[in-house]
């Protein structure tokens, strides 16, 4: 790995896990960045809609000021960037092969193919080496652009984290949150979902966070609850900051979202929010939906450090 290396540190988790809260807390440390999630979303780039998606700060990214400003920085390290050109994202334009691609990564032996298949296969080896260099000139730019020195990356997504442990520019740290699988579920639920169905993802995508730590043991690895992070942001937030090797300071137990320019779900757009505990799991899920979802995912549930 060169000497010059730019931290990065990956939250790899669920959706709907707290990502954007942690993304919006962590962006609030002066010596990180944090941007949520790290493109905007294929099908939004399909519509030609990219420059109007909004910015947490509450205007589109292409009158959003920081963001045109680490445009302007990306293109100044030789990447043409910009609101309509997302050329970091890994993500394939068809839904087909991202659907092939979220597949293979979800397996040891699919994972290990994608590694192969990015240092040896020529098209697609060409394709990954574009975004490899594209991502690192957007992670450089977005913390010029903050002043900081530590990027943090919540997009979650397993063949995204795959493809960036490969990039030696960057100097990785894998950062696991994970949400009690009853919470998980009836958020899921609440959102007119199959608690049932998203235990089996909850469960998959656990497995898969493990896996991919224990084949990178080099990686330093950390595991945030979200729970806890609610309950007690103070004491999580400054075992993170321990991690990240950024200064102590004392962490925020509210963020103000339009004063940050994260990219993510909805929460982000809700101005001042404060850090709480939810615990609407024991209420909305009823005892059948409860017995299945602990039948499925309950043993790792307890392993990862819920009762």
């Amino acid at each position: 790995m060169p000497t010059d290396a730019t931290p990065v540190v990956y939250i790899a988790g669920c959706g709907h896990s707290g990502s954007t809260l942690l993304a919006l807390l962590l962006d609030s440390h002066p010596e990180i960045a944090c941007v949520g999630e790290t493109a905007v979303k294929p099908k939004i780039r399909r519509r030609g809609d990219s420059a109007s998606a909004t910015c947490s700060c509450g205007r589109t990214i292409g009158e959003c000021p920081f963001w045109t400003a680490v445009f302007a920085q990306a293109r100044v390290l030789g990447e043409d960037l910009g609101p309509e050109r997302w050329a970091n994202d890994y993500r394939f334009e068809q839904p087909l092969a991202q659907r092939a691609l979220n597949r293979l990564c979800n397996t040891t032996r699919g994972r290990d193919l994608v590694r192969w298949a990015a240092d040896h296969v020529p098209g697609y080896r060409g394709r990954v080496a574009a975004i490899d260099t594209a991502n690192v000139a957007f992670i450089r730019a977005i913390l010029h652009a903050q002043g900081a020195r530590v990027f943090a990356d919540t997009s979650k997504r397993t063949p995204r984290l795959v493809h960036m442990l490969r990039v030696p520019e960057l100097d990785m740290k894998l950062l696991h949150l994970v949400r009690d699988v009853r919470g998980y579920a009836a958020s899921a639920k609440k959102r007119g979902m199959s608690p049932v169905d998203a235990a089996r993802t909850w469960y998959r995508d656990q497995t898969t966070i493990a896996d991919v730590a224990r084949a990178y043991p080099q990686v330093p690895f950390h595991r945030v609850r979200y729970e806890e992070m609610c309950a007690d942001p103070v004491t999580t937030l400054r075992n993170v900051y321990a991690f990240c090797g950024v200064s102590r300071i004392d962490p925020p137990t509210a963020v103000d979202a339009t004063a940050h320019h994260v990219l993510g779900n909805n929460m982000r757009m809700g101005g001042a929010i404060r850090v709480r505990v939810d615990d609407s799991w024991k209420t909305r899920l009823d005892a059948e939906e409860l017995r299945q979802v602990l039948a499925i995912a309950g043993s790792l549930n307890r392993e990862l450090g819920f009762g």
